[in-house]
């Protein structure tokens, strides 16, 4: 109740402390957790703090424009670099803006939203020219925000 059940907006129901028990158990527990109900909507037995902003969260229709959109990355996105880096005048800058929507994106993946593709980190997207996804989490998501349930 503290919050390790909520959900991306904080609420935390019936349903999602059910997942959370479930999940704690692992596949080693003697007994499962049974959950039965006969409700046709959830209600929030307790508001958290979300694991990600609001604001991030109604972002991701913005971010991706269609659920099976990637996003092309480059090093402009990225603003850490090494000096040799930074030296190097094939490398673009660090572009201000792009780098607030990276700072999105790498909040979205701490929540299992977007994953990087053809690299094993973001960093490393940005700085090979790679693309991040959505995942099948981040797409319903972005399906609520575009549907306006968000």
């Amino acid at each position: 109740m503290n919050g390790a059940a909520a959900n991306l907006v904080g609420d935390v129901t019936p349903g999602s402390v059910y997942a959370h028990i479930d999940q704690s158990l692992g596949p080693w527990a003697a007994q499962r957790p049974v959950f039965k109900t006969n409700v046709e909507t959830f209600v929030s037995l307790r508001k958290a703090e979300p694991p990600i902003p609001l604001a991030d969260l109604q972002a991701l229709a913005t971010d991706f424009p269609g659920s099976s959109t990637t996003l092309a990355l480059d090093p402009s996105y990225e603003p850490e670099r090494t000096d040799k880096q930074k030296a190097d005048p094939a490398i673009p800058r660090p572009d201000p803006e792009k780098n607030a929507v990276f700072a999105r994106l790498q909040r979205y993946v701490k929540v299992n939203l977007v994953r990087p593709v053809g690299a094993g980190h973001m960093w490393h997207a940005a700085m090979d020219s790679k693309a991040c996804e959505l995942t099948v989490l981040g797409q319903h998501y972005r399906t609520l925000v575009a549907s306006g349930m968000i």
